[in-house]
């Protein structure tokens, strides 16, 4: 059996327990462009890659950083509201202690991120914070040639059937986060490991 070398998370709603307030500012971010806002179901099952053409098909034709300015900006105003899911440090320190690398790969911008693991004292123990990795799925590969580890010796851990999907197309063990907010069966149909 291979072992487990790297485990790499996603962010939002993986680690950070701070699905309210980002699908605020997702709702924020739509109306100050008009879009039709989706379901938080239609979100999850028409989020396959770039979040940019989720916004299109929706009739957003403002630019990424145009978007990025009212959803960061709404974020930003309320990060002291954010949490960690519960046993997020306990288990993040047993993988340190036990020698496994430890990483982030998510959209989200890192200064959205940082001050969140400096709250809790755990920026330490990430060694890669691949942020705004707008395709998870190269960010992972870079990631794993960097402490050049095979696929196969790593996990990827996210709430998103995208974040599934990304982690099958780089070859790593996926798993499911199930967080009571993003339709279990959307995610269970992306077949996670």
């Amino acid at each position: 059996k291979e072992m487990i070398k790297m485990v790499l998370f996603d962010w939002n709603n993986t680690i950070a327990n701070d699905f309210i307030i980002w699908w605020q500012a997702i709702e924020e971010t739509f109306r100050s462009f008009g879009g039709q806002l989706p379901t938080i179901r239609e979100y999850f099952d028409g989020l396959k890659g770039d979040y940019l053409e989720l916004y299109q098909k929706r009739g957003i034709r403002a630019s990424r950083e145009e978007l990025n300015k009212v959803y960061e900006l709404f974020y930003q105003s309320h990060i002291d509201e954010i949490i960690l899911f519960p046993e997020v440090e306990e288990i993040l320190r047993f993988l340190s202690k036990q020698g496994i690398i430890i990483g982030l790969v998510t959209q989200q911008k890192e200064f959205l991120v940082s001050p969140v693991l400096e709250k809790y004292g755990l920026k330490k123990l990430f060694s890669y914070c691949e942020c705004h990795a707008l395709s998870k799925t190269i960010a992972i590969y870079q990631t794993l040639e960097k402490e050049g580890i095979p696929p196969q010796n790593c996990c990827f851990v996210g709430d998103a059937p995208s974040d599934i999907n990304h982690g099958k197309k780089a070859g790593v063990i996926t798993i499911a986060f199930l967080n009571r907010y993003v339709p279990e069966d959307l995610i269970i149909a992306a077949k996670p490991d």
